[in-house]
């Protein structure tokens, strides 16, 4: 089965592990608008339970803001809160309160009358269960169980004082935050302030009519629905502009020179590296191919063939050549393959380990020409022997669900397995959907999920490089698919999260790294000026442990395809080539010292 438009081929068990929340039609439910239904809180249409998780829409004066609302993290609230959305309580509600950087609140209605009535319905609290962080949605309040239609926007990580109150948080903004950041905090407090401040008597007594002569430019909501399945907000996600389309075409195309002119033409296998100034690798590397490389190369050979970077037959033709080698003659344990291999003879190097990861990511290339050249018979046929020779069983070594890292022949088994989150999701898809040798879906639910916070960003996440949040992704379109199970997880805006957090950590650190900027930044795996440096414990903050990049750049291009781009300055891995999705990820450093000092991070 094809999940989304990016293609990993598994079976429909696989592709049942995660839920559609988007591309189909919304289901906003409608009831009768107007003051009337709002002037009658008593009646069964406003008392209902809401969903267990649904979204919310604000289409507001600056743009849309998406929430994703869990009815798990404050019942009552939730409640409350869906019913007042699809009774159309928040259209046309200004942000009469909105404290640049701290918070954004809303939620008197424009007419009197219905504010007040409902200024009298209190709901028992909530216990708190999620933390104030950057996004979170909460109600406010002046006392204990006195909660009613106020709700305000965390525009930065307030956890440590408004998590003791409690403000207990329902929801949280999975789209839109810049909006959030955008709106209107010329007036301050001047303009409602909080209900405790005493302030708030003109605006149920005047309602917007007060708010739109007193202080014109407020920002407001013009409408609020409720969705059951994440929709993408049209003003979100603007198309680029024609020079941007030609930068991205050009550096795409330029990295798929990479994969083109470093892989060897009789046997397909890439290079794990080479440097951008033409000077040879020391001897130790300089035949030395990675099968993940190889991986994205098949990918790439796909990509090149549409666009006509190449010429389609040669592009195919160099696909052939790969899936012969790889089904007839590179050596193999079980279906499994060396990490790193000589690029001519396929012969292991440096003892390398059979390695179930990048495997999974040569796989993801092999999975990916079987679609595209689907029409060529040959293609599809040895692209099927190498996939279902794959024994996903025999990875597991006795484990009922979590597979090994991989192999050796010295000594067996490696003891680690992929047992906390990382670049393996795909690997998992894979293994679960096996037409010869699947392993149960509950695989995808043995391994840890553990989360990092940093400057308010929440995300799932080990402590590893920025490339686990990227890798899978360059075959698997995860955008608006969600885990059936808590807590069901989009890892698709989980990676989108982690990449905001990492660059607001190279952001901190710009005192120590002058060629950090907002758009030259990054730290994963990579070769730097002295090699693979250590890099100090800090790094765990955002869970981080490898050295910054000489240069990466990521570029999502066609829906169903990923162009990955190589080099630096000095060197490149081109294992650390992710694609897909995070196109806003570019990262340099002068890497001068091998211990940071940034005073904080000690």
């Amino acid at each position: 089965m094809k999940l989304g438009k990016r293609f990993v081929t598994v079976s429909v068990l696989a592709c049942l592990l995660l839920l559609p929340t988007h591309g189909q039609k919304s289901t906003q439910t409608s009831i009768t608008s107007g003051a009337s239904r709002l002037l009658k809180p008593d009646a069964p249409e406003m008392n209902r339970r809401a969903p267990e998780l649904f979204y919310v829409r604000l289409e507001t004066s600056k743009g849309v803001i998406l929430i994703e609302i869990h009815r798990d993290w404050a019942p009552h609230g939730v409640d409350r809160f869906y019913n007042l959305v699809r009774a159309g309580y928040y259209d046309g509600a200004r942000f009469f309160r909105v404290i640049k950087g701290r918070w954004a609140q809303f939620g008197v209605h424009g007419d009197p009358k219905v504010s007040n009535v409902w200024r009298a319905r209190k709901i028992v609290d909530d216990p708190r269960r999620e933390s104030n962080v950057r996004g979170a949605i909460a109600y406010a309040f002046a006392t204990p169980n006195g909660r009613t239609t106020q709700v305000f926007i965390n525009l930065q990580d307030n956890s440590a004082a408004h998590d003791r109150e409690p403000f207990a948080p329902f929801g949280r903004i999975i789209e839109g935050m810049d909006v959030a950041d955008a709106l209107n905090a010329e007036y301050g407090e001047s303009s409602g302030g909080g209900i405790r401040a005493g302030k708030q008597g003109p605006l149920f007594e005047g309602g917007n009519e007060y708010l739109k002569r007193n202080f014109p430019r407020l920002d407001y909501i013009l409408r609020a629905t409720v969705h059951a399945r994440r929709v993408i907000p049209e003003k979100i996600s603007p198309r680029l502009s024609v020079s941007d389309e030609a930068f991205l075409e050009d550096l795409s195309r330029r990295s798929f020179r990479f994969f083109w002119e470093q892989s060897d033409p009789h046997t397909g296998l890439a290079l794990d590296r080479a440097r951008v100034d033409g000077s040879p690798p020391d001897e130790s590397h300089r035949e030395v191919a990675s099968i993940a490389s190889t991986g994205f190369g098949l990918t790439a050979l796909c990509i090149a063939a549409k666009r006509r970077w190449v010429d389609p037959n040669a592009a195919r033709e160099r696909v052939r050549a790969t899936l012969r080698f790889f089904a007839e003659r590179s050596p193999h344990e079980h279906g499994w393959f060396y990490h790193f291999v000589n690029f001519r003879t396929g012969a292991r190097e440096w003892k390398s380990e059979i390695s179930s990861i990048d495997t999974a990511l040569l796989l993801g290339g092999v999975l990916t020409a079987r679609r595209y050249f689907r029409a060529d018979r040959e293609i599809a046929r040895l692209a099927t022997k190498i996939y279902d020779r794959v024994d996903f069983q025999w990875m597991l070594n006795g484990h009922p669900t979590l597979l090994s890292h991989g192999w050796r022949p010295e000594s067996g088994f490696i003891r680690s397995r992929w047992d906390n989150y990382s670049e393996h999701t795909m690997l998992y898809l894979m293994a679960i959907g096996s037409p010869t040798n699947p392993i149960t879906p509950e695989s995808w639910y043995a391994w840890e999920r553990d989360w990092v916070i940093y400057a308010g960003f929440k995300y799932l996440a080990s402590a590893s490089p920025l490339f686990i949040h990227q890798y899978s992704h360059a075959w698997v379109d995860y955008r608006g698919r969600r885990e059936t199970r808590e807590p069901r997880l989009d890892y698709f805006e989980n990676s989108v999260i982690a990449t905001r957090a990492h660059r607001a950590f190279c952001m901190d650190l710009k005192s120590e790294f002058a060629g950090y900027s907002a758009n030259v930044w990054g730290v994963t795996a990579s070769d730097s000026a002295m090699g693979n440096a250590e890099i100090p414990k800090a790094m765990d903050l955002v869970g981080l442990h490898t050295t910054p990049s000489a240069r990466r750049l990521l570029v999502e291009r066609d829906q169903s395809e990923i162009s990955t781009a190589s080099g630096s300055e000095r060197g490149s891995r081109s294992r650390s080539l992710a694609g897909a999705a995070l196109a806003n990820a570019r990262g340099t450093d002068s890497l001068s010292q091998k211990k940071w000092s940034y005073q904080e991070l000690k």
